[in-house]
């Protein structure tokens, strides 16, 4: 059964957002390059939108984005169990947690950053997405 794992990162707060993702980009480019085949099945990825919705829109009422600490959110998906453990033992290995503290360093907010497990994921679709074409 696929493991999920939500991570929460927060910017440093020297960085601009756009200045933030570029450097979370580079750093899954580093992982994948530290971790080879044992690299999540997916790193989804989800920045927050820090531009303000126009107030006279007919949109949603949504939090300000001052109102949330954090820049990202991703999702980490393993195949099982395993997957997962040889991920973490790759990820602390001596040498390969000095280069990933490294990087996070320059972007990041360590202290901050929360991971949390997913349980049961359930989906419902709207009709529209049901005739979606391709």
């Amino acid at each position: 059964m696929a493991i999920r794992l939500l991570v929460f990162v927060h910017r440093h707060p020297s960085l601009t957002p756009t200045a933030f993702r570029d450097c979370y980009e580079t750093h899954v480019a580093l992982l994948q390059r530290l971790t080879t085949t044992t690299f999540p099945l997916s790193h989804r990825r989800s920045y927050l939108a820090r531009n303000l919705v126009d107030a006279g829109s007919d949109t949603l009422p949504l939090h300000q984005p001052v109102d949330i600490t954090y820049d990202a959110i991703a999702e980490l998906t393993f195949a099982d169990h395993a997957a997962l453990a040889a991920f973490q033992a790759r990820i602390t290995a001596p040498d390969v947690a000095a280069q990933i503290a490294a990087d996070e360093e320059t972007f990041l907010d360590r202290a901050k950053l929360r991971v949390v497990w997913l349980g049961d994921v359930v989906e419902s679709m709207g009709v529209a997405a049901q005739y979606r074409v391709e």
